[in-house]
């Protein structure tokens, strides 16, 4: 398990960061893991009603399938914007 020190240390972005937290370096640390599920949570939603174009159910198999991979997309979708904008 990471802590705050080995990002704030570790990250090659930001070495110059003081020692001890202060608010702004942990809300960069926190915002970071937030895009990432937002992105989680908002490509599930996308992907599982991809199956509502052909008229399947929510509840079908391939709306849990389709839910599984928006979930990826969106980890990748948050990992990109994390990396190119913060």
């Amino acid at each position: 398990m990471l802590s705050w020190r080995d990002v704030v240390v570790k990250h090659p972005k930001h070495s110059d960061w003081p020692e001890y937290p202060t608010v702004g370096t942990l809300y960069l640390v926190f915002m970071n893991k937030s895009i990432i599920w937002i992105g989680v949570v908002v490509g599930s939603i996308i992907g599982s009603f991809i199956p509502l174009i052909w008229h399947a159910s929510l509840f079908s198999f391939s709306s849990v399938i389709f839910s599984g991979l928006g979930g990826i997309a969106g980890i990748w979708a948050g990992w990109k914007i994390n990396q190119n904008y913060f």
